[in-house]
Protein backbone atom coordinates (compact mmCIF):
# COMPACT_ATOMS: atom_id res chain seq x y z
CA UNK A 1 0.00 0.00 0.00
CA UNK A 2 1.34 3.43 -0.93
CA UNK A 3 0.63 6.43 1.28
CA UNK A 4 -0.30 9.59 -0.58
CA UNK A 5 -0.52 13.19 0.53
CA UNK A 6 -3.03 15.49 -1.12
CA UNK A 7 -2.52 19.23 -0.82
CA UNK A 8 -5.55 21.35 -1.72
CA UNK A 9 -4.71 24.93 -2.61
CA UNK A 10 -6.34 27.89 -4.29
CA UNK A 11 -5.26 28.17 -7.95
CA UNK A 12 -3.68 31.55 -7.12
CA UNK A 13 -1.66 30.08 -4.25
CA UNK A 14 2.12 30.25 -4.07
CA UNK A 15 2.13 26.56 -3.08
CA UNK A 16 2.97 24.49 -6.15
CA UNK A 17 4.78 21.50 -4.59
CA UNK A 18 5.15 19.88 -1.17
CA UNK A 19 8.36 21.78 -0.36
CA UNK A 20 6.39 25.04 -0.64
CA UNK A 21 4.62 24.11 2.62
CA UNK A 22 7.75 25.00 4.62
CA UNK A 23 6.93 27.96 6.83
CA UNK A 24 3.17 27.51 6.33
CA UNK A 25 0.56 26.36 8.83
CA UNK A 26 -0.80 22.95 7.86
CA UNK A 27 -3.75 21.12 9.43
CA UNK A 28 -3.59 17.33 9.58
CA UNK A 29 -5.38 14.70 11.62
CA UNK A 30 -3.28 13.51 14.54
CA UNK A 31 -1.74 10.11 13.91
CA UNK A 32 -2.41 10.28 10.17
CA UNK A 33 0.28 8.80 7.88
CA UNK A 34 0.41 12.18 6.11
CA UNK A 35 1.87 13.77 9.26
CA UNK A 36 4.81 11.32 9.26
CA UNK A 37 5.29 11.76 5.52
CA UNK A 38 5.39 15.56 5.69
CA UNK A 39 7.61 15.52 8.78
CA UNK A 40 10.13 13.18 7.11
CA UNK A 41 10.02 14.86 3.68
CA UNK A 42 13.52 15.89 2.58
CA UNK A 43 14.17 19.48 3.66
CA UNK A 44 10.98 19.72 5.71
CA UNK A 45 10.92 22.01 8.73
CA UNK A 46 7.52 20.65 9.83
CA UNK A 47 7.06 20.84 13.59
CA UNK A 48 3.78 19.32 14.78
CA UNK A 49 1.80 21.18 17.43
CA UNK A 50 -1.56 20.49 19.02
CA UNK A 51 -4.52 22.83 19.19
Amino acid sequence: MTNKVVVLVNKNSDIKRLADLNGKKVAAQSGAPAVDYIQNYKGSDFKPTTL
